[in-house]
């Protein structure tokens, strides 16, 4: 038998209590891993709501005759008064005639120029709004504001073929001055009833030559809440 150390015994003595000291702080950290899972599992999470997404505006054009006498003179307060107001409610395009390039100041970014009926009509399709509101200018006689290169059987005809892209379709009689190439307005009023275009159902007529721009933008107003 080999020959017992001297101070074998004390050092044992004194590693024994370190040894179940250190079992006892491995246990109780053990014991508290899993107490704090379990605590955080049983913990209810606080529930968030998804994101609403941002509800987009419904896009609408409004188309300016061709009108030189209208053009040459100075905008309305009223008519910047309705592009600001309407553009709160929607996406906004303003179509005007402008055979030279520079189209109408207004406040709006999206302020589109056409030269002819024709460029017209073919912008208004591009755009694929889903609101169309087509202005008419009527003076005090019931003459119209119209383009001489321009024939109302196809004026209907172009109108017919937007009517069927857009959502809803306003027709709206609007005062002005007398311009120097106009048509009767009861020829279109007639000429509508009998063309396809009236059988749409969201197209409409609306007469606002007694409240001009402010009442334009009432109605679109009006309109927006109807939309979702």
């Amino acid at each position: 038998m080999p020959p017992r150390l001297p101070g074998q015994n004390a050092r044992r003595q004194v590693l024994a209590p370190i040894a179940v000291a250190g079992s006892v702080v491995l246990l109780l950290a053990a014991v508290y891993r899993w107490s704090k899972k379990a605590s955080d599992s049983d913990t209810p999470k606080p529930v968030t709501k998804p994101p609403t997404p941002t509800q987009r505006k419904p896009t609408l054009s409004v188309s300016l005759p061709v009108d030189p006498t209208w053009k040459s003179k100075a905008i309305p307060i009223e008519l910047h008064e309705m592009v600001r107001g309407t553009q709160a409610d929607y996406d906004l395009h303003v179509l005007v005639h402008a055979p030279d390039g520079e189209p109408v100041a207004l406040p709006c970014d999206k302020v589109l120029a056409y030269a002819n009926a024709q460029g017209r009509a073919m912008m208004q399709r591009a755009l694929q709004c889903q609101f169309h509101v087509e202005l008419v200018f009527v003076d005090e006689q019931g003459w119209m504001a119209w383009d001489p290169q321009d024939n109302l059987q196809d004026y209907l005809a172009r109108l017919d073929q937007l009517a069927q892209v857009v959502d809803k379709m306003l027709l709206v009689l609007m005062p002005a001055a007398p311009a120097p190439n106009a048509i009767a307005l009861r020829d279109l009023e007639q000429s509508w009833k009998k063309h396809t275009i009236s059988q749409h159902p969201q197209t409409q007529w609306l007469d606002l030559r007694s409240t001009s721009w402010r009442g334009l933008q009432e109605a679109l107003a009006q309109e927006r809440q109807g939309w979702n």
